[in-house]
């Protein structure tokens, strides 16, 4: 479990990595795609918002708005997204925060386990590289179907 003890230095280290990133990614499909995601610290560093999107040649297939902040009901950091995908906001809890050899920090936001084909799951990961790149990382399933990732892109600070 995740403690609060996590909260002010998870967004510390968000405010820290604010700025406007520009890459490329995959789809599901493996189809390339051009990818923006800006990062921004909101009220006193209380709040991280990121703006990501995701576009082919034709057009922008994957929009989100995310807020990561704190559920004070739950005392937990949360992952509240809104997207082309969804009809309505999400509240993802942070399920794993660790760092290693190649990244400043991982944050797992999850909505359900990724084995459970009886329901709707879905995973949203930030990978802060040591580089100063992000990677993103976006994975659903619905019931009776396989969990999988279906938008990734890894990218870099343009301002």
């Amino acid at each position: 479990m995740i403690s609060a003890a996590h909260v002010v230095p998870a967004l510390d280290l968000l405010a820290s990595r604010a700025g406007h990133y520009e890459g490329t990614g995959t789809n599901y499909e493996g189809h390339p795609f051009k990818a923006h995601l800006d990062l921004s610290s909101r009220i006193s560093n209380s709040l991280a918002e990121l703006k990501f999107r995701a576009e082919d040649d034709d057009s922008a297939f994957h929009e989100e708005l995310t807020w990561i902040t704190p559920d004070l009901m739950t005392d937990k950091l949360c992952l509240w997204t809104v997207s082309t995908n969804t009809p309505g906001v999400l509240c993802h809890s942070l399920t794993e925060e660790r760092s290693d050899d190649f990244r400043d920090r991982r944050f797992v936001f999850r909505i359900g386990e990724p084995s459970d084909k009886h329901r709707f799951r879905q995973e949203i990961v930030l990978d802060l590289m040591r580089d100063g790149s992000i990677e993103y990382r976006y994975s659903w399933g619905v019931p009776h179907e396989e969990f999988g990732v279906r938008v990734q892109a890894k990218l870099m600070l343009r301002s």
